[in-house]
């Protein structure tokens, strides 16, 4: 005979099946431990994920690295800073050797190899034309462009991400300035560094803008001392593209002991802006050429400046600080800088500029100094 459960009787009558429940205390309990957990968590989720950003843009970093001991296996020489003011730099002039050959095809396929060439009159720009440069960045397809905007390892993943252009100019102006906005934006740049001749120890690291580089002077040649200087000049007013200057062995304290590329300073109210025509130091122009109010490819190491603190740290454009800071990352504490052996060394972002990052900027001056 099948059997029945009883009904459980309660107080205050009725009757209920029996069954299991949360009370609401115990149901608060634990939606509040569950909250302290993932507040735990998140701060260890978001450093994994800016330890593995990190990682990634010192790969980058190394990639540039394997560019400059390509070009120096290939050509026997290192790879000079610039061509001449406002023609290709360094990030262009390495394409080839770190496996960007397609996009390095498209910028000679549209016009950018006649900046190559020397022009007989002497012109900064083929033919005199003011905004050559911009008007054939201008006349590229947007897809293009886009292809060169997205060159992953000119971007560091902890500061942007995606195709990055700058044609941005801020105020916005004809001229030189809105000539080197036009073009993909780097994160990455070339240490350079220069001693005043007239006055060593007052001029110690002056920052001698890229675009000074077009000097035929032997004498401000001479003063360039860091690690990547002008093409050979084969003639006054000409530009040999082929005869790159320095042999290694120009990198006389070894090439553990010197500095390449390092992390530039953009502060996060100026990216994709190049803001000019004087406060380089903030600003995000295109890497394209060399120029000097272009730090988009090369900045100075200056014994006056120091290192950015962070993504915030900005100085206001009245105090015309173009070198209050060169170099500084979005990585917390640290700044990435390629070594000349091509290992990249994280920087602390409280090292004094001088005598340390001086040092190593300095290819002769025969000290060996150690990072903290």
């Amino acid at each position: 005979m099948m059997k029945y459960r009883k009904n459980v009787k309660i107080r205050g009558g009725g009757n209920l099946r029996k069954r299991m429940a949360f009370t609401l205390v115990e149901l608060l309990v634990v939606i509040a431990i569950i909250g302290i957990l993932i507040a735990l968590l998140l701060p260890a989720v978001q450093a994994a994920r800016e330890a593995a950003r990190r990682t990634q843009c010192i790969n980058h970093l190394k990639q540039f690295g394997l560019g400059v001991h390509n070009h120096i296996s290939a050509r026997d020489r290192i790879p000079p800073i610039v061509i001449h003011t406002g023609r290709p730099s360094i990030m262009i002039l390495l394409m080839p050797y770190y496996e960007q050959m397609q996009q390095y095809d498209i910028i000679m396929a549209n016009g950018q190899e006649a900046a190559l060439i020397s022009d007989p009159n002497g012109n900064i720009y083929p033919g005199g034309e003011a905004g050559r440069h911009r008007a054939w960045w201008e006349n590229l397809p947007q897809e293009q462009k886009n292809s060169l905007g997205s060159i992953p390892i000119w971007k560091c993943p902890s500061r942007r991400s995606g195709v990055q252009l700058t044609t941005t100019v801020d105020p916005p102006q004809m001229g030189s300035a809105e000539e080197i906005a036009a073009g993909p934006v780097t994160d990455y740049t070339a240490v350079i560094f220069h001693i005043n001749a007239a006055n060593p120890s007052a001029g110690l690291g002056d920052s001698a803008w890229v675009g000074h580089y077009n000097s035929t002077d032997g004498n401000h040649i001479n003063n360039q001392l860091g690690p990547f200087r002008v093409a050979r000049y084969p003639g006054s007013g000409n530009v040999n593209p082929n005869a790159p200057r320095d042999p290694i062995g120009y990198w006389a304290d070894g090439t553990t002991n010197q500095i390449l590329f390092g992390e530039a300073h953009i502060p996060s109210n100026r990216l994709n802006v190049c803001k000019g025509p004087q406060w380089e130091t903030q600003a995000d122009c295109s890497a394209l050429t060399a120029h000097g109010w272009n730090r988009g490819s090369a900045r100075p190491i200056h014994p006056a400046y120091r290192f950015a603190k962070g993504p915030s740290d900005y100085t206001s454009d009245s105090e015309n600080s173009i070198g209050t800071y060169s170099f500084g990352s979005n990585h917390p504490g640290v700044c990435n800088f390629l070594m000349g052996d091509g290992s990249v060394r994280n920087v602390s972002t409280t090292t004094p500029m001088y005598p340390i990052m001086c040092a190593l900027a300095n290819v002769a001056d025969g000290v060996s100094v150690s990072l903290p």
